[in-house]
């Protein structure tokens, strides 16, 4: 996917009715450090963080964040 191209699906997913953006509201240190296997995924896992914690689904383009996702309480919304 070309960076043109995600910018188009960001603007689309952000468009949709149920889209809300969260409060950036917790702190780096309440991520959990499971299965992060690099310094890239942080952010990733702080959204993850966040979407949990708010009992949101996390909408992402990214394929290698599944090894990061709780499967009991999974928030990862592939699109």
């Amino acid at each position: 996917m070309t960076a043109a191209e995600a910018l188009s699906t960001l603007a689309k997913l952000t468009a949709q009715p149920k889209h809300v953006f969260i409060p950036d509201d917790a702190p780096f240190t309440a991520v959990s450090l499971k299965s992060i296997s690099g310094h890239r995924q942080w952010t990733d896992a702080y959204l993850m963080s966040l979407a949990r914690k708010h009992g949101q689904k996390l909408a992402t383009l990214e394929a290698k964040l599944d090894n990061m996702d709780d499967p009991a309480a999974p928030v990862l919304e592939k699109i």
